[in-house]
């Protein structure tokens, strides 16, 4: 069966190469050296390494049940989790360490943001360990092991110093020091089933019933202060700086400064995050690199408006009855504006006619 692909205005796609797997996909990575991509299907046993053309270049083989988790390491290589209880790392083809210590599925792997050496694992034990894996022998050392969730842990992830987040179905997030000791617990009314941190080390979660006819939320915190929270009417999937993946096969962005929705991209059975505020989703047969206006037209509307006169501390006049004038009139030549005193590309964007009206009256 073959999906339409539909965006809506806003969201660009940049790229996009035909690639046909044949079987189910459960995860996709982006590869930022190659430019190409690393996917793990169904209950294979190995992962599969993409050209940026699409083009099937390796599988990695070694995990003896499926693999559940892929996280890639700023030198290239990946890491993976498994239901043999293991976790493994990559370099090339060649398995260069195996993490053994869990004693269930191991459900989560991450990377710290500076150091490929230092990987953190989250499984179904109901723990989530450290592992120092630039050892010299293939058998990596367990620095810490993360005790106090009471059910599985979905998710882990790192934040710029060194902490550590774990996200589990206890329905909580538990933020980690290096060594182990947990810091604080952030309830949540449902399951918790995936994170993503921001550069400025606040973290969005997204939790909820992860089946069909169920519902989600979309949680942003900084520290253990909740800053918003978007409610779903049914499951999110995954997450990333950008956007959620929802269960039927969309991809919400949004700001993440409030959680405004600023476009929407389908099909998207898969979605991971890319720099540069990129999204990679996967769909029908399709791999995809896709971006929204980090800033929606109605806050570009707030921002020329007489009063709305700050953005991102920087301090702009308002704008004169000339301006507006210069500005309607650009609107109605479907021409390109900009706010003036504002350094940010992403505030660039095209304006056009079907939206001029109501932008005029508004203004």
């Amino acid at each position: 069966m073959s999906f339409p692909l539909t965006t809506s205005p806003g969201v660009t796609v940049l790229s996009t190469v035909t690639t046909k797997v044949l079987a189910k996909m459960n995860s996709i990575v982006h590869l930022p050296l190659t430019g190409g991509f690393a996917t793990r299907h169904g209950n294979h046993y190995h992962i599969r390494v993409w050209t940026s053309e699409g083009v099937l270049e390796a599988k990695l083989e070694g995990h003896t049940r499926a693999v559940r988790a892929m996280a890639v390491q700023g030198c290239g290589g990946i890491v993976s989790g498994s239901e043999d209880h293991t976790a493994r790392v990559w370099s090339g083809t060649a398995c260069v360490a195996v993490l053994r210590g869990h004693t269930d599925l191991v459900f989560a792997v991450a990377v710290h943001p500076s150091n490929d050496n230092i990987v953190v694992t989250g499984s179904r034990d109901r723990t989530a360990r450290v592992w120092d894996v630039g050892t010299l022998t293939k058998q990596a050392t367990c620095t810490a092991v993360l005790k106090g969730h009471t059910s599985w842990v979905e998710a882990v992830a790192f934040m710029s110093d060194g902490s550590i987040l774990s996200v589990s179905w206890d329905k909580t997030v538990r933020v980690w020091s290096p060594d182990g000791s947990c810091k604080s617990v952030l309830r949540h009314p449902e399951y918790v089933l995936c994170l993503t941190v921001l550069p400025d080390d606040t973290f969005i979660v997204v939790g909820g019933r992860r089946y069909a006819g169920g519902h989600g939320f979309v949680r942003k915190w900084a520290g253990d202060v909740e800053q918003w929270t978007t409610a779903t009417c049914e499951p999110v999937e995954s997450v990333t700086p950008e956007a959620f993946r929802l269960l039927s096969g969309q991809v919400v962005f949004f700001d993440a400064a409030d959680g405004r929705e600023t476009g929407t991209f389908k099909p998207a059975f898969r979605m991971a995050c890319m720099p540069g505020g990129k999204v990679m989703v996967y769909g029908d047969n399709q791999v995809s690199v896709i971006k929204a206006f980090r800033h929606s037209r109605l806050k570009v509307i707030g921002l020329m408006k007489a009063g709305w006169n700050t953005y991102k501390g920087k301090h702009l006049p308002p704008p004169s009855p000339n301006r507006l004038e210069t500005l309607s009139r650009a609107l109605c030549l479907r021409r390109f504006c900009r706010v003036r005193g504002v350094d940010d590309k992403d505030m660039e964007m095209e304006l056009v006619e079907p939206f001029a009206r109501d932008i005029v009256r508004f203004l």
